[in-house]
């Protein structure tokens, strides 16, 4: 399995629902991630997205969040919080916890047990996040759009959420964005994918990407 770090340069337009039923940030999900890899596959090579699929020439992770508090140290990985298991400590105060640190998550996870002490739970759960460090990481900004029937001139209000990474909210102090795992059949197709993936990031993914919605880089892999 191969790790991508992807750095935002701009915000996120997240479609659909603010937050999903779970109450977790909306990222870029595996299928809309991999179909967007697709076609760039063929942007750049010729090959077919349907064949790529149905030869299961790779896989890929939906898109998770990670933060870096110091430029010298590696990135910080979050996870989604597992739902089959039940922490009682945290289960009714903390329902919309989605992201777990990496080093959490394996100790919680591996053990079934929760970690913290519960006096001294509140200096590690930021918003959605259980993590080691108090920075911001993300925050999603409600936006309003109305639409209007070109037939009917009737006028229809829609709501979306644009997700700001912590480079661009709050300086220079945190760096965050988002991370992808994936496996490939064979190292040629890897080399596609990576250079897909670069093209991605160039053209952005999401909604309002002439308007440089959803570009990024890749800064380690």
């Amino acid at each position: 399995m191969f790790i991508y770090i992807l750095k935002p340069l701009g915000p996120l337009h997240l479609t659909g629902n603010l937050v999903d039923d779970a109450g977790s940030i909306p990222f870029p999900r595996s299928d809309t991630i991999a179909a967007a890899i697709a076609i760039s596959i063929e942007q750049l090579y010729g090959d077919c997205p349907e064949a790529i699929f149905q030869d299961a020439l790779f896989a890929v992770s939906s898109a998770m969040p990670w933060s870096k508090v110091n430029a010298n140290k590696e990135p910080t990985l979050f996870l989604p919080i597992r739902k089959d298991t039940i922490f009682p400590e945290i289960d009714k105060k903390y329902k919309r916890l989605a992201w777990v640190e990496q080093s959490f998550w394996d100790k919680m996870f591996d053990s079934n047990e929760f970690l913290l002490q519960l006096d001294n739970i509140d200096h590690f759960i930021y918003d959605e996040f259980l993590s080691s460090s108090s920075s911001e990481i993300q925050h999603t900004s409600v936006r309003q759009r109305v639409t209007v029937d070109r037939a009917g001139g009737e006028s229809e209000t829609f709501f979306f959420g644009e997700s700001y990474f912590s480079e661009l909210s709050i300086g220079d102090s945190c760096q965050s964005g988002f991370w992808i795992a994936a496996e490939f059949s064979d190292d040629e197709i890897q080399s596609k994918f990576e250079s897909a993936l670069r093209l991605l990031g160039d053209t952005g993914i999401g909604a309002d990407r002439s308007s440089g919605r959803g570009c990024f880089q890749i800064i380690q892999h």
